[in-house]
C-alpha cells in the first residue's frame, strides 16, 4: 500500500518491480555483487495498492528455503505527473522470508 503522505491520499499509477535472491545474504556471483531474479512488475491501483501472490513466483529450479527480496517503487513518474518535486526517484526496499510457513 502506497500513500502519498504529502497529500494523505493513496499514490495511483506507482510502477513496482519485484526482485528475488536466493540463498542467504553472503551469496553473490564471482564480482561479489548480490544475483537478482525480476519475477514481477505491479502497478498501484486507485487505492494505491499492487497485488503480488507470491505463490506465483515459485522456480522449481530454485530451491533455497531463505529467499531475500527486492522491491523497487518507480516514484519519479508519479510525483512528476502530480507536479511534485521529488528527492527519491525511486525506493528500494529488501526484506528476507526465512520461514514462509
Amino acid at each position: 500500500h502506497v500513500l502519498d503522505t504529502s497529500t494523505g491520499i493513496p499514490a495511483y499509477g506507482i510502477n513496482i518491480s519485484l526482485y528475488i535472491s536466493p540463498g542467504s545474504q553472503d551469496s553473490a556471483n564471482e564480482d561479489g555483487e548480490k544475483q537478482w531474479i525480476l519475477v514481477g512488475e505491479r502497478t498501484t491501483n486507485s487505492d494505491g495498492r499492487a497485488k503480488f501472490i507470491f505463490a506465483e513466483f515459485e522456480n522449481p529450479h530454485i530451491s533455497e528455503e531463505v529467499m531475500t527480496y527486492k522491491m523497487i517503487f518507480w516514484t519519479e513518474n508519479y510525483f512528476q505527473r502530480t507536479g511534485t518535486p521529488t528527492f527519491y526517484p525511486k525506493v528500494e526496499i529488501y526484506f528476507r522470508i526465512v520461514d514462509p510457513a
